[in-house]
């Protein structure tokens, strides 16, 4: 029995319209919020492995967190459409 994805909440990535996907320039992105998780999850082995902490607002902890943020966002798809450059 073939059920259709998007019956399950899953759609399949596509690139934006007018857009070719081979192009280099447009996948950075598609992994933005990726990249800014990674990031952020370095900061955070940095932060623990040194014991740092700056001001009680930026932790470990907060890194995490911001960087699971990251990871949700990227993971539902928000972002995927984003340009820094607008034509």
């Amino acid at each position: 029995m073939s059920e259709s994805p998007s019956r399950f909440g899953r759609t399949a990535l596509r690139p934006a319209p007018g857009s070719d996907p081979r192009r280099p320039s447009d996948l950075p992105e598609v992994a933005m919020f990726a990249l800014v998780a990674a990031v952020f999850f370095l900061l955070a082995l940095i932060f623990a492995l040194a014991g740092l902490s700056v001001g009680g607002v930026l932790t470990v902890t907060t890194l995490g967190l911001a960087g699971l943020l990251c990871v949700a966002l990227h993971l539902m798809g928000v972002g995927a459409g984003w340009s820094v450059l607008k034509k």
